[in-house]
């Protein structure tokens, strides 16, 4: 599969392995991405104007893979049998994670969480899981309705 099928196509399934590369690639580009945010801040994410600039930064950078995210999560549920309707709750509890950050610090400028923090990161434990059982278990073995059985296209 090309990356540009990969990232970009909702069509048909995807096993385990270039799953899990496909959200370790991402997650780089999103750690890279922070990296070059924070060293415009050396005082780190606090409650300064700066701070609030790496947030909004840091919205643009999950807009930016909100496609690519959601196109892994589709091929991944479809290799299990699943439609993608979920796939859009996963993308959207992410997206609105990081637009509330961005607009409503999570933090106070001591580092302590607000407690709209803690009921934001519910959707945050919610993705997570959801990374976890749909990159653990096992596709559906053999042809399904949205395709070929990957392992068996690469064993061919």
């Amino acid at each position: 599969m090309s990356l540009a099928a990969l990232f970009l196509s909702r069509e048909g399934r995807l096993s385990r392995k270039p799953f899990w590369l496909g959200v370790l690639a991402l997650f780089i580009l999103v750690a890279l991405a922070n990296v070059v945010a924070l060293m415009f801040d050396a005082r780190g994410v606090a409650a300064t104007p700066a701070a609030q600039w790496y947030r909004i930064g840091s919205f643009v950078v999950m807009l930016a893979i909100a496609w690519p995210s959601y196109a892994l999560i589709v091929k991944r549920m479809h290799d299990r049998g699943q439609d993608a309707r979920a796939g859009v709750v996963y993308s959207a509890l992410t997206l609105a994670l990081h637009a509330i950050d961005a607009i409503y610090p999570l933090e106070t400028p001591k580092g302590e969480l607000l407690w709209p923090g803690l009921v934001i990161g519910a959707p945050l434990i919610l993705v997570i899981l959801a990374l976890i059982i749909e990159g653990v278990r096992r596709g559906q073995a053999g042809a399904n309705a949205y395709g070929p059985d990957p392992l068996e296209s690469q064993s061919a």
